[in-house]
């Protein structure tokens, strides 16, 4: 082969530096946009709406004795307010994230953002804990135990959010990440009997607190670019 066609090694090298150098910016603006601050007002606003509802559940079960016996305008009006919640709080989450992304110079579109989340190196985690708590939640199901599916899922979710603390670094997440965890494990011997105590304490109040967090991180960054 004559020396002139052969592939130059120098451009070979620098090609595969940009390639990496892609790669690792890509990473870089995933990491920026899981930062608490970007997730505050939904998650806050979703922890408070779950923590509202499933808290007045527990109340008006305790106050007619049975979920059956609440009045089903008020059942149907509570879920109505939980289905709202979680549609407008997806929206908010959609354009936080899309705006958080156009920010950082990240990916544009919903898609680009999403695709980006799963080549991510944790993308096996939340794959491998949706499948076990999926095969589990339908074992739980057929043994007539499916009250006990609210804490497994809990559980895997908070195993998720530990994984995302530690991939950005971020106290926040591993916080509400081992209250997940705790609370679920907790939630095993109880569940069954207050399953809307244990939805309101555990996922509710973790999101919220959460949120909390998230909105606090965002003005002590915006207080401290003004100074």
């Amino acid at each position: 082969m004559d020396t002139n066609e052969m592939p130059d090694l120098e451009h070979i090298i620098k090609d595969i530096q940009a390639i990496k150098t892609a790669l690792h910016r890509h990473d870089h603006v995933i990491r920026q946009i899981l930062l608490p601050k970007y997730f505050g007002l939904m998650s806050a606003y979703y922890g408070g709406a779950m923590l509202f509802v499933f808290g007045l559940f527990q109340g008006f079960i305790v106050y007619y004795g049975a979920y059956d016996h609440i009045p089903p305008v008020v059942r149907y009006l509570l879920w109505a307010l939980f289905a709202f919640a979680t549609v407008s709080g997806g929206i908010i989450k959609l354009v936080s994230l899309t705006r958080a992304s156009r920010e950082l110079s990240g990916p544009t579109g919903v898609f680009s953002l999403m695709r980006e989340f799963f080549i991510l190196p944790l993308r096996h985690v939340y794959i491998g804990a949706a499948i076990g708590a999926l095969l589990v939640s339908v074992y739980l199901v057929q043994t007539g135990l499916a009250m006990l599916v609210i804490s497994v899922v809990v559980l895997m979710v908070g195993i998720i959010w530990n994984q995302l603390g530690e991939f950005i670094k971020s106290r926040s997440y591993l916080m509400v990440g081992y209250w997940l965890i705790v609370s679920a494990g907790l939630s095993f011997f109880y569940v069954q009997t207050y399953p809307f105590a244990v939805l309101a304490l555990s996922p509710s109040l973790g999101f919220f607190v959460f949120g909390l967090l998230g909105l606090w991180e965002g003005h002590k960054d915006r207080k401290a670019s003004h100074e």
